[in-house]
């Protein structure tokens, strides 16, 4: 059974779940999913969209219409992070901490984009150590590599959103970013990254101040 929000409560939970650090100003499919989980009152799709549509930080973000490519072909793995993406997102905006990259990072039969930084002999030899499989995309094609890419433009476009009025302090978000994607809902798997991880939910800012929904598992915010 879900609680009944009262239409003056809307405001605060389209904020909790879009808005918030935790919610990292994802997409209108995420945030509804998000809010059904938890929550129910009248229009709620048409409430998420015009909230989403007058967001002036996701405004602030929105890319031009993506040319058409082929789809993603899925690389089959048997057990979590047997094949991970790696690569170094920046350089970004310089944070007061002097922070202007992000690794990407992951272990075992790794997929390294080509570079300098994955060529060095420390890579090699930590690549050794931990008996991982290297194997590279094709150079000058990022785009090969669809994991790693969508990855880091939906990570950047979050965290820019989240850190607009504050974007010298962007490496401060980033935990709670992550947060907001782990606990939103993927369209191909129709799952979030965390109950397909950890085979739970990880509970939110939101469900701290609401409450949680009768039968779903309780867990720390991590």
């Amino acid at each position: 059974m879900l609680p009944m929000i009262p239409r003056s409560r809307v405001p605060e939970v389209l904020d909790l779940i879009h808005n918030h650090p935790t919610g990292g100003h994802l997409g209108v499919a995420e945030s509804l999913e998000k809010i059904r989980q938890r929550f129910y009152w009248p229009q709620q799709r048409e409430d998420v969209e015009d909230w989403c549509r007058t967001c002036d930080a996701c405004a602030s973000r929105k890319a031009p219409q993506a040319k058409a490519r082929a789809p993603m072909q899925i690389q089959p793995v048997g057990y979590p992070f047997q094949r991970i993406g790696v690569d170094v997102l920046g350089p970004l905006e310089e944070t007061k901490r002097g922070n202007r990259y992000l690794l990407i990072r992951g272990t075992r039969n790794n997929t390294l984009r080509p570079g300098e930084n994955f060529e060095s002999a420390l890579i090699k030899e930590l690549c050794e150590l931990f008996g991982t499989s290297k194997t590279r995309t094709t150079a000058y094609h990022p785009q090969s590599d669809g994991l790693v890419e969508r990855m880091n433009r939906t990570l950047v476009d979050m965290l820019a959103a989240t850190s607009i009025e504050e974007p010298g302090e962007w490496d401060e978000y980033i935990d709670r970013v992550l947060l907001a994607y782990r606990t939103s809902v993927h369209h191909t798997t129709a799952a979030t990254p965390s109950r397909i991880l950890y085979g739970q939910e990880v509970r939110l800012p939101v469900d701290l101040i609401y409450g949680q929904p009768d039968g779903k598992p309780q867990q720390t915010t991590s």
